[in-house]
């Protein structure tokens, strides 16, 4: 092999390098690496700051490829020229070799490992780049000094994450323990909230506890006492009319009246997402809205505890009863809170139950039945009957287990 062919190869190489490794570095994900950073993984730091600063591994592989396409085309044509090839047929050699060789082919391989690649092409990378510097300052004046005006003119990226990339970079962290699957599920949870309407988690308009603009005070003392609320809507004539609310705080304030106990309260309509929603309520600084229909109608009222609900679950307040614990009301019959866990039913009372994704009495009945029940509904089992003697529409508070003879115990 003679020099020219040696240098042929050579440059035809470094051309193949420089295009896998911008392959590589376009193609990688920036958490990926962040998450390979923070495991201390051998030239994560290196890649994490070129992903950074693009323009300076876009540069050097800028000049870096058309260096050694030119040596590649240069000498291409002496050694091809020797064995009396025209001009026209080299050209047409030299561009085939380099667009397929050492371009479509290193950067459809590279991108289907792009991680594994961009660890490793970063070190000739930087090496290319010390040796570039001089050129590679020169042509980075230039380019700034292009484009200046266009990034006066043009929006400037915002650098943020997109909900996607957030969702992975939470995914990895759980993988390598950085997070627990608790934290990764409140974060996903809040995310979904910028996609969820307010008609979906809303208390809807049948459920809704109101009074009349007419109702006195002991009236309204009474039924938040009766009904364990801690605010009650007002209304005019209909519940289509709603003026506000009043707070059972308020209340035990001296020569307080109906009126002037009314709290104002925002509108929203019932496509609004659960996070412009609590948005609304922190402005305001109020806990409840009024959900209106199309036709600007009340559709039901949204609290702050509704939106909080789903994100960390069920929240109960100092006004929400404290269910029992497993009570025998008769022989082989047992009334239990929805949230007892069915390993303690099996430890406690010997009772066999079905096991799955769930580890509460409630989540059994919603698992089998595939929704959330409504009072009285039953569940039958080889060894037992499951009786819902209290539901709201997001849990099941009470049940009734009625065992068959001789199942518990065994």
């Amino acid at each position: 092999m003679n020099s020219d062919t040696l240098i042929v190869l050579i440059a035809f190489l470094l051309s193949g390098l420089y295009s896998g490794t911008e392959a590589a570095m376009y193609s990688v994900h920036r958490l990926k690496i962040l998450v390979l950073l923070r495991q201390r993984v051998h030239g994560a730091a290196l890649v994490e700051t070129y992903l950074r600063h693009p323009d300076r591994y876009l540069s050097t592989i800028l000049v870096g490829n058309n260096f050694a396409n030119i040596i590649f085309g240069s000498f291409m044509a002496v050694v091809l020229g020797s064995y009396h090839y025209n001009e026209f047929v080299i050209a047409i050699i030299s561009t085939a070799v380099i667009l397929i060789f050492a371009e479509i082919l290193p950067k459809a391989m590279i991108r289907l490992l792009a991680e594994r690649a961009a660890l490793k092409l970063v070190f000739p990378l930087r090496f290319s780049e010390i040796v570039f510097a001089p050129l590679i300052h020169l042509l980075g004046r230039a380019a700034r000094f292009l484009t200046r005006r266009f990034q006066q003119e043009g929006p400037s990226g915002s650098g943020r994450l997109s909900k996607d990339e957030i969702s992975y970079l939470f995914r990895e962290s759980r993988a390598i323990g950085l997070i627990d699957l608790q934290d990764e599920d409140i974060v996903q949870k809040v995310m979904r909230l910028s996609n969820l309407k307010l008609h979906k988690i809303m208390v809807p308009r049948t459920e809704v506890i109101a009074l009349p603009a007419t109702a006195t005070l002991d009236e309204i003392a009474d039924t938040i006492t009766r009904r364990r609320i801690t605010r009650v809507p007002i209304y005019r004539e209909t519940l289509d009319d709603i003026v506000g609310i009043i707070v059972a705080l308020d209340m035990f304030q001296q020569s307080a009246t109906e009126e002037s106990l009314i709290r104002t309260v925002p509108y929203l309509s019932e496509t609004t997402t659960a996070l412009r929603a609590l948005r609304e309520l922190q402005k305001m600084n109020v806990s409840m809205a009024v959900v209106i229909d199309e036709y600007g109608g009340t559709a039901g009222i949204i609290t702050l505890e509704d939106i909080f609900e789903e994100i960390f679950g069920e929240i109960d307040d100092e006004h929400d009863e404290t269910e029992p614990a497993v009570q025998e009301v008769a022989p082989g019959v047992f009334i239990v809170p929805g949230r007892e866990e069915i390993s303690h039913l099996q430890r406690d009372l010997g009772l066999e139950l079905p096991e799955g994704d769930y580890e509460t009495v409630a989540g059994l009945i919603i698992h089998e039945l595939g929704r959330i029940p409504t009072q009285g509904e039953k569940l039958e089992l080889p060894n037992c009957t499951l009786t819902v003697l209290h539901a709201s529409r997001k849990r099941i508070h009470k049940v009734r287990i009625a065992v068959q003879r001789g199942a518990v115990g065994q």
